[in-house]
Parts: C-alpha cells; sequence; structure tokens
C-alpha cells in the first residue's frame, strides 16, 4: 500500500501553528539558589536576586531584600538607598541619601513590641532572620523567618513568607508576597502614627523607586497615582484605594511601580504609605494586636512596568489578583 502524500499547504499551515504558538508562549520564570540570594530571570534575562543572607560587601543587611529589580529592557528601577550612599565621594554626601534603610523591596513594620523593624536601628538584635526555605520551585519560593524582639533569642514573631513572581506577556514583571505571621513569646502589639504626621516608619511590602522617577516628582515630570482618584502624595495618603502607582522618567523613558493591597488584608481598603521622595509602601490598619500563637496574613503585590499607570491595566490586574489569579 502506498503511504499517503504529505500536503506542502497542509505543511505551511503546521508550521505556522507552531510558530504562533512559540511567538505566544508565556515568558518563562526561572530561580536558582544560591548561598546567600536567589537569582531570578525572566526568558533567561535577570529579573531581581532576593538576597536573603550577609554578605561581605554588605554589613547593612538586617532582613532579606530584592534587589536590584530590573524592567524587561534591564532598567534598573528601584533603589537600595544604603548602596546609593555608599557610592557618594565624601562623607558629607553620604549623608544627604535619605532613608538608608530603605533597600529596594522589602517587607517592615516600625514598631512591633518597641521594637523597629522599619529603620533596624539596632542592627544586631532587632533583625528578620531568614531560617530556611520549605521550597523553591522555578516561579515561587516559601520561607520560613523570624522577626527578633528588643530581647534577644527571644523571636518575637514567625513568618512563612510565600513569594510568586509573574511575567507578563508585555514585559510588566510582579512580586507577589502572602506573609503569614505568628506572635511567638506573647503577644504582638504593633504601633504606627496616623499618615500625614512625622515619623510613621511603617508598612509591609514596601518599594524604593528609582532616584530620577523621584527626582521628577517637583517637575510633575512623575505622578503619584491611586485607584481612588488620587493625584498626589497627600491624596493617596488620605483616601482609601486598592492600588497606588509611582511612575515617572529614567534615561528619558517612562517607567512605574504599583503596589496592590489584597481584599483580604485587614482594614482593606485603606490609604497608601506613598512618599514624594521615591517610598511606595501600604500601611493597613494602624494599631492593632496579635495574640500569642495566633496568625494574621497580609499579601501584598508589586506591579513592576513600563510607561504611566494608565497605560498599565491597573484596575484589570488588580482584578486578577484580587481573584487570586
Amino acid at each position: 500500500m502506498s503511504k499517503p502524500s504529505l500536503n506542502p499547504v497542509h505543511l505551511s499551515l503546521c508550521a505556522l501553528c507552531v510558530l504562533a504558538a512559540n511567538l505566544h508562549a508565556a515568558p518563562e520564570v526561572k530561580i536558582a539558589q544560591t548561598p546567600t540570594g536567589l537569582e531570578i530571570t525572566v526568558d533567561g534575562k535577570p529579573f531581581t536576586t532576593y538576597r536573603f543572607a550577609a554578605t561581605p560587601d554588605d554589613p547593612a543587611f538586617h532582613r532579606p531584600y530584592f534587589y536590584p529589580v530590573l524592567s524587561a529592557d534591564g532598567v534598573e528601577i528601584t533603589s537600595d538607598q544604603w548602596r546609593l550612599q555608599q557610592k557618594q565621594p565624601t562623607e558629607a554626601a553620604k549623608k544627604k541619601i535619605d532613608h538608608p534603610h530603605q533597600r529596594s523591596v522589602f517587607v517592615g513594620h516600625g514598631d512591633v513590641n518597641g521594637a523597629d523593624h522599619w529603620t533596624h536601628k539596632d542592627k544586631e538584635n532587632e533583625q528578620q532572620r531568614h531560617l530556611k526555605f520549605t521550597a523553591v520551585s522555578p516561579d515561587s519560593f516559601i520561607e520560613e523567618l523570624t522577626w527578633d524582639s528588643k530581647e534577644p533569642n527571644k523571636p518575637l514573631l514567625a513568618e512563612t513568607r510565600t513569594v510568586k513572581i509573574i511575567a507578563y506577556d508585555d514585559g510588566a514583571r510582579a512580586i507577589d508576597v502572602s506573609s503569614t505571621l505568628t506572635a511567638k513569646n506573647g503577644d504582638a502589639v504593633f504601633k504606627v502614627k496616623p499618615l500625614n504626621v512625622s515619623g510613621v516608619e511603617a508598612g509591609w511590602l514596601a518599594a524604593r523607586v528609582a532616584p530620577s522617577i523621584s527626582d521628577a516628582i517637583k517637575d510633575k515630570e512623575s505622578e503619584i497615582t491611586s485607584s481612588a482618584g488620587a493625584t498626589s502624595e497627600k491624596e493617596a495618603r488620605e483616601k482609601p484605594a486598592t492600588w497606588c502607582d509611582y511612575s515617572g522618567p529614567i534615561d528619558g523613558k517612562i517607567y512605574g511601580i504599583a503596589l496592590f493591597d489584597h481584599p483580604h488584608n485587614p482594614g482593606h481598603p485603606t490609604p497608601f504609605n506613598v512618599r514624594n521622595f521615591g517610598l511606595l509602601s501600604h500601611i493597613g490598619i494602624h494599631d492593632w494586636t496579635l495574640k500569642q500563637d495566633q496568625s494574621q496574613s497580609l499579601r501584598h503585590r508589586l506591579l513592576f512596568h513600563s510607561g504611566d499607570g494608565k497605560s498599565a491595566k491597573l484596575d484589570e490586574r488588580y482584578k486578577e489578583f484580587a481573584e487570586g489569579k
């Protein structure tokens, strides 16, 4: 019996289908673990490094953080204020760098039973300490940490931190962070001053935008916006919202970072702790108590995008986030 002939038209159509499928393949996220960090790439290109342990070149390390965070075209869109400070040529110039504890992307809170997990003034005894990873997959990881109290060797909180990396077809990237906090040695009392009052020093998931973005806010080349219609720092710190965005120029091109507050978070929706000098964070409810051995989960997402907030599909992407996607 003769073999059926292959129709050239069918072959061409099949080839086109394979090509189209490849062109629309989802971006590939990979996480590779080293002794001190998780190297995260998207389609083979660096996205960020999750730094969970001290290194000789980082004596200021006091909690895990993501640095650098790169856009799809390789632009650094967050700032490690401590590293920025070290680059200054004189001591006088170093002193002018504000908030050196704001290190790119991090999780923190200013007052838990008096312990400072925001500025970390006591860098030896008030740290977030990495214990282990219980899972590391191609696009996510689960980490166990403890938060120091003011008493040595008496942890205040245990945290299970679940992080998922999301890469969108249009080049946007996201870091989704869920933290489950458990009070370990007595009740954990969280305190924070009201927004628009000096010395707030608190938030949960936080990002410090690149200097050129925050520097341009005074000339209105950068903008702060929110789902509640805020168009300034002051409004975003007054109006309850589901997301807040900080966008502006880097080398003539617009980039932005949006922070999403999950609807299951306590007090949702609340205003955002965003500052003209470059901080984007979210406090949620202010003074509250986590009872001994009880747990509370908090979930936020940072979206890193090109273009301004209007072009970043923030309402659409927030809806996906709220629906658990």
